[in-house]
């Protein structure tokens, strides 16, 4: 991916304007139906006005650098990698916070792209977050290791079918049998997903599922999750548990 001129700089921070324009706006319309409330009193409607208008204009700002800085980052990861000029989808990037080459995986996480080898990837699933409207993405490594990547559930389905065009034997679902599987006869997993690659056939097996995986989040806005460890934990701390066990 080359990298953006300045002239495309400038363009995407004018096609950005509108937004924390249409913001902008939003917050001076709650400030005046405040002030509506108040009979319209001027110092009402300007305490309200500026602060609201300022918060909501930064949070634009914020999600804005975001995604140039990982933009940047994405860029500096596959030049190193070798897929600069390779053709790897990377639009949409955060929103879709994963793109895939023929040898890597690029994962936007909050502050940094990270990057794993492809074959190393065994198991990718999506999770539901009670109580919000985001999902996550989960990317489980044959070291029990997962890339949890937050997304908003519109962009769910095309982060979900990037995975699939690009790596047709990584599983990419989830349901109870596939958990059960994964824990208990993981190496059996392991050596499915690695049979599938190495014969360049699709992940088919039967038990396999296509759903969400239900999970808690974190937050002081969530009792369940001071009863309830994450899914990532649980999970990575059981298949340890039985590796060391098997190992020993």
């Amino acid at each position: 991916m080359r990298p953006q001129t300045r002239a495309e700089r400038l363009w995407l921070d004018v096609t950005n304007a509108p937004l924390a324009l249409g913001i902008a706006i939003g917050g001076l319309g709650i400030a005046t139906l405040i002030s509506a409330f108040n009979d319209y009193d001027p110092m009402i409607f300007l305490f309200y006005s500026v602060p609201t208008a300022g918060v909501l204009a930064r949070a634009v700002w914020k999600a804005n650098a975001r995604r140039t800085r990982l933009g940047q980052l994405l860029g500096a990861a596959l030049g190193a990698h070798g897929d600069a000029d390779s053709d790897v989808a990377t639009d949409r990037l955060p929103d879709i916070p994963v793109c895939v080459s023929q040898k890597w995986i690029y994962c936007a996480r909050e502050k940094d792209v990270d990057v794993q080898p492809l074959d190393k990837m065994i198991w990718a699933y999506a999770e539901t977050i009670y109580l919000r409207r985001r999902v996550q993405l989960v990317i489980w490594n044959r070291g029990a290791g997962a890339n949890v990547l937050p997304l908003r559930r519109r962009h769910l389905a095309a982060a979900l079918d990037r995975l699939r065009r690009a790596a047709p034997w990584l599983p990419v679902g989830y349901n109870a049998a596939m958990k059960e599987t994964w824990n208990a006869d993981h190496r059996e997993f392991i050596a499915l997903v690695d049979g599938c690659r190495d014969s360049g056939r699709p992940f088919r097996a039967p038990w396999a599922g296509q759903g969400l995986a239900p999970t808690t989040a974190s937050g002081p806005i969530n009792a369940i999750q001071s009863i309830v460890d994450s899914v990532e934990e649980r999970e990575r701390d059981k298949l340890m548990q039985r590796w060391e066990r098997e190992g020993g």
